[in-house]
């Protein structure tokens, strides 16, 4: 989809959302919002955001979209709060307790809360390897690159998932471990890493590395 598309999306939701207050129009509107990449809110669409959470405070799904759409600000502060509704409502709510790790790990000060929130998941949900990711990345953030870097082994040797053994590469990458980094790059099956699965920084990070680890193959 477009972005005129997401925009043609986003001008159906807000009347029929303003006229009736309902969760579909709603869930359309925020997440076109989502979708469409913005990084900041009109002063109108903000208004709405902020009455869709009032209006729909039980809608766990409605208001994850909207915690996404707070990070996507760069209002960790204001995500945190909205997962910390979530989680009220549901405390035993995998997604949220993932999402809200890896908030809290970039915040300063909060990586042992985030650690806190994502071994919870892992006691509830076993060592499902998205999580186990999520670990490796708040251990990273901690400081703690060693047991980062075996967790995302561990996630990786479970799945074959690409995006997994990258982030290892970053982690070895953090040791200065750059021979075992680039050894473990050229294996990287890039074809198969989704970029949509990487942040930003993380793609640019890959774009270096194809030509610090690639570039006279």
């Amino acid at each position: 989809m477009g972005a005129q598309q997401i925009n043609d999306a986003i001008d159906f939701a807000l009347p029929h959302y303003k006229d009736n207050g309902d969760a579909n129009s709603a869930t359309l509107f925020v997440s076109g919002l989502n979708r469409l990449g913005e990084t900041s809110l009109s002063d109108e669409h903000a208004q709405i955001v902020n009455q869709i959470l009032m209006n729909h405070q039980n809608n766990l799904d409605l208001l994850e979209n909207v915690a996404t759409l707070r990070l996507q600000h760069q209002d960790s502060e204001g995500a945190v709060a909205i997962f910390n509704r979530i989680l009220k409502v549901d405390p035993l709510r995998i997604r949220t307790l993932n999402n809200m790790a890896m908030t809290l790990a970039e915040l300063p000060g909060r990586a042992s809360d985030a650690m806190k929130s994502v071994d919870r998941a892992i006691k509830l949900a076993g060592e499902d390897p998205e999580l186990l990711d999520t670990k490796g990345f708040v251990l990273m953030k901690s400081g703690d690159l060693n047991g980062a870097e075996k967790i995302f082994r561990q996630a990786f040797n479970a799945t074959q998932e690409p995006r997994f053994q990258f982030h290892e590469i970053m982690s070895l990458i953090a040791q200065e471990k750059q021979e075992q980094a680039k050894q473990s790059f050229r294996s990287l099956d890039v074809k198969r890493l989704n970029p949509a699965g990487l942040t930003m920084a993380e793609r640019k990070q890959l774009e270096t590395l194809k030509l610090d680890f690639r570039g006279n193959e």
